[in-house]
Order: structure tokens, then C-alpha cells, then sequence
């Protein structure tokens, strides 16, 4: 999997190792973090040092992309982001997600 971050921590394959460490280094990590297994799946965070955070995943297309009902303290993010790395489904139940509803461009108008 892909690591970005909004500062200079960055990966193509990254390790649960180098996920934790990016998560113990608040400046190199700046207000965002992807975890990406390509362009249209993956699970994502916004925030700063111990948060809150805001949390989204996606997979796939616009109808399956969700954000997390609560805000979350950064080692809830990090524990979520480390099962997605692993493969440990739970990632998905251990908080309350909802849909992200993707309105037209000409329904802003």
C-alpha cells in the first residue's frame, strides 16, 4: 500500500513500521494521511497532533465512500489505519461510518 502524508513522509510499500512511525511524527506528517491501495480505495484522516480527527475511507466509486460519524483522537485513528494495513477487517466496525452523499456540480448552482 501507499503511504502520503501532507508533508515529506511518503511511501509506495509501506510497512506497519514506518505507518507507526509517521504517526509518532506530527511535523512530517502535517494535516492529512493516506493509506491508498490505488486511486479509488483507501482511508484517509485530517487533523493534527492529537487531533481530533476527521476520518473518511473509500472503496471503489463515489457510492462507497464514507466518513466517520465521530471525531477521533489520533491513536484511534492510528489503530484504524494500522488493521487497514494488516488486512484486520474490524477497522470497519470499530467506529460509526455513514455515506458521504456526491451531489451533481449543477445541484450547487
Amino acid at each position: 500500500m501507499k503511504l502520503e502524508t501532507a508533508e515529506r513522509i511518503n511511501s509506495k510499500n509501506v510497512t506497519l513500521e514506518e505507518l507507526d512511525q509517521a504517526f509518532a511524527d506530527d511535523h512530517g506528517r502535517g494535516e492529512f494521511i493516506i493509506l491508498s491501495q490505488d486511486k479509488a480505495t483507501f482511508i484517509q484522516a485530517a487533523g493534527e497532533l492529537d487531533g481530533p480527527y476527521l476520518v473518511e475511507y473509500r472503496e471503489g466509486d463515489t457510492k462507497n465512500h464514507f466518513q466517520c460519524q465521530q471525531d477521533l483522537a489520533k491513536a484511534r485513528v492510528q489503530s484504524l489505519f494500522c488493521k487497514y494495513l494488516t488486512g484486520d477487517r474490524s477497522w470497519k466496525t470499530d467506529v460509526t461510518w455513514k455515506p458521504i452523499e456526491v451531489k451533481p456540480w449543477w445541484k450547487f448552482w
